[in-house]
């Protein structure tokens, strides 16, 4: 992993689209420093893990090499089949087309101060003379108050230094979606991430966790939330949903309920007397339990006592 690299995709905001900068950044997640900022990754693994289509990733990895900033090599196997690429990611490039764009803007704005001054410098000449002629008819020299300066300089603005805050929390995001099953809708699973509170943000496998307990926990996958709007919910904060209890029923409790319902009925289909006369220590057991009399048993159930 490249810190370096990360930060400098991170302040190419105008140089490149928002496409070329995930596929990058999950790039420079890979890049092996030892070995020369060399990645070895496919094409169709940083499409699963961007969530952007294969053919995008192509057009977006061209568009980078037709800029110069991304170079591979495609490696074959003995039988031709291809491996990972050997991508390169060329910072002096990137370096370069950054300063050169702060220098395009610091020279249009000093153009624009410029003419500003110009604008002003015109206007105040011009309220000046009036000035003067209004002072000269009136013989009342014009006197304006002296500002005096402040003992107290102006506090300077500290600049937020975010950019290295905002490429640690998106690898977080990028280790919480790699974990997480149901990968839809990342953009906005990536903005609701970065919302979320501090010390959850910096969790992301605890996280991952417990979207996958969710997601398993729910039957019918098609009503299971994405994790955009699990994450925007805050359902990580809900009460952990329990396990189910998948241990047999006693079939002892469900004839029992059909035996009660026929009695209380006092009318039982031939299928409710069938279990009676099929089950009869059933049959036995709830009188002594005192579910039902013996009488009501053989007059609704038709019960004939245990062989």
């Amino acid at each position: 992993m490249s810190w370096d690299i990360q930060k400098l995709v991170m302040e190419s905001e105008g140089i490149l689209e928002p496409a070329e900068k995930y596929i990058l950044i999950y790039i420079a997640i890979n890049v092996n420093e030892n070995e020369g900022n060399v990645a070895w990754c496919t094409q169709a693994s940083i499409a699963k893990k961007t969530g952007y289509h294969e053919s995008t990733v192509k057009r977006r990895c061209n568009s980078l090499n037709k800029k110069g900033i991304l170079t591979w090599i495609k490696r074959k196997r003995d039988k031709g089949i291809f491996k990972r690429n050997h991508y390169t990611i060329h910072c002096n490039v990137l370096k370069e087309m950054i300063k050169n764009k702060g220098v395009s803007e610091r020279t249009t704005s000093m153009v624009h101060t410029a003419t500003k001054v110009g604008i002003t410098e015109s206007d105040n000449n011009l309220i000046n003379n009036l000035t003067n002629k209004i002072n000269i008819i009136n013989q009342k020299p014009s006197h304006k108050p002296r500002v005096k300066p402040s003992n107290n300089p102006p506090t300077p603005t500290p600049t937020p230094t975010t950019t290295k805050t905002r490429i640690s929390n998106t690898s977080y995001f990028f280790k919480f979606w790699e974990i997480i099953p149901n990968k839809v809708s990342q953009g906005i699973a990536e903005k609701n991430y970065l919302k979320i509170e501090k010390e959850w943000l910096e969790q992301p496998e605890k996280l991952a966790k417990m979207y996958k307990n969710y997601y398993n926990s729910i039957e019918d996958k098609q009503f299971a939330k994405q994790p955009a709007f699990w994450l925007s919910a805050k359902k990580y904060e809900d009460e952990q949903p329990k396990k189910q209890d998948n241990s047999p029923a006693d079939p002892y409790v469900m004839r029992l309920k059909m035996f009660k319902e026929a009695v209380e009925a006092k009318k039982a289909s031939s299928f409710i007397q069938g279990y009676a006369q099929r089950y009869p220590s059933d049959v036995e057991r709830a009188i002594s339990e005192g579910q039902f009399t013996k009488q009501q048993a053989i007059e609704y159930l038709d019960f004939r006592g245990v062989n």
